[in-house]
């Protein structure tokens, strides 16, 4: 299972070249690989696989280096998105993160330095 969600999303991240596209871009991709993971569940998986199943494809779509390259990408990241007020794509950047807690704690991290740096 994890292998096949290593190659799908390497596979996928070689096409997509994170470091030349938006965050938000493939945030929505990888929410629509979420969901149609969800709806395998439901069509013909037994409902025990979800915990592991939700978790392996959490840890390659927005897992430990690809959470870190989403939330500091300069043209599309945390900082960005804040600084232009982009609501639905932060709104969407945070459902993804609080998903997998490392994830998020990557995210609060990031949203702390941020404010900091902004208040000096």
């Amino acid at each position: 299972m994890k292998k096949k969600f290593n190659q799908t999303v390497s596979l996928w991240i070689d096409f997509f070249d994170l470091q030349h596209s938006s965050c938000s871009d493939y945030l929505k991709i990888a929410q629509k690989r979420l969901h149609e993971e969800y709806q395998r569940i439901t069509e013909y998986l037994c409902p025990s696989t979800e915990p592991k199943l939700i978790k392996a494809f959490l840890d390659e779509y927005i897992g430990e280096e690809n959470s870190i390259t989403l939330l500091k990408m300069e043209s599309s990241g945390l900082v960005y998105m804040i600084r232009n007020n982009q609501l639905a794509n932060l709104s969407l950047l945070f459902n993804m993160f609080t998903r997998r807690e490392e994830s998020f704690e990557k995210l609060r991290k990031c949203l702390s330095e941020f404010i900091i740096e902004e208040g000096n």
